[in-house]
């Protein structure tokens, strides 16, 4: 029987062990940096727990899974939704406003500028209006009818992961590798020579079965066995 060396990470459990814990913060860094390509950029993150987010009626949370700032007073919300979510786009401006009303609670005054916020949206389906080409990754903002940027501070990235299928050798970007790997490290016996850059150093350590514990493995193999995402 074939022995699998590494987690899905299109899980919940893959997903949330990458990214969602202080002690691997270094990963989404390298991630959001990546994503936003802007090298740098994220030199820290800390995480904001629902409480400090004025969150706490369990019936009206929002559905990203981490909610985050950086060293330069910016928030990130990050979230995966491996399936199609009835009136997507309308929830994800909804839970955009969070950190935005939230600025205000912490004695927003109008002689003060709103923090930037970004979205990030990393999908197991296609949404509705998005054509069948091989355009996976979409970056909105808010524009004027002219084409011009309005307001550059609230900014959307949305992951379709669906339409991306390079192959490992049609791998180019560093965002390209990520979410390769999403898709297939669980597949990988050995790390490529590919992903040998030192800022997957943590990642294939996390996510190395041999590397959890027998609780872990329990809640990795609970998850695994959600319905996947057509593809």
């Amino acid at each position: 029987m074939e022995r699998v060396k590494y987690i899905n990470l299109y899980t919940d459990f893959g997903f949330e062990r990458l990214f969602g814990t202080e002690t691997n913060k270094e990963v989404l860094c390298n991630f959001l940096d990546d994503l936003i390509n802007d090298k740098g950029r994220i030199v820290n993150l800390k995480y904001i727990t629902r409480e400090e987010f004025g969150i706490n009626e369990p019936a009206r949370e929002p559905v990203f899974n981490f909610h985050c700032e950086t060293d330069r007073n910016e928030e990130f919300l990050v979230e995966m939704q491996r399936s199609q979510q009835k009136y997507f786009k309308d929830r994800s401006i909804y839970y955009a406003t969070f950190p935005i009303r939230e600025q205000e609670k912490r004695a927003l005054t109008w002689g003060t500028a709103l923090k930037v916020v970004y979205y990030v949206d990393i999908l197991g389906f296609v949404f509705d209006g998005s054509t069948d080409d091989d355009d996976y990754l979409h970056e909105v903002k808010l524009m004027d009818d002219r084409g011009n940027i309005f307001f550059n501070k609230l900014t959307f990235f949305y992951v379709e992961m669906p339409k991306f299928n390079k192959s490992e050798s049609e791998l180019e970007t560093n965002l390209d590798k990520w979410l390769y790997l999403f898709k297939h490290l669980s597949e990988f016996e050995s790390r490529p020579t590919t992903f040998e850059d030192p800022k997957f150093d943590r990642l294939f350590e996390i996510a190395e079965i041999a590397n959890l514990t027998k609780e872990e493995r329990s809640a990795y193999k609970n998850s695994s066995k959600k319905k996947k995402p057509k593809e």
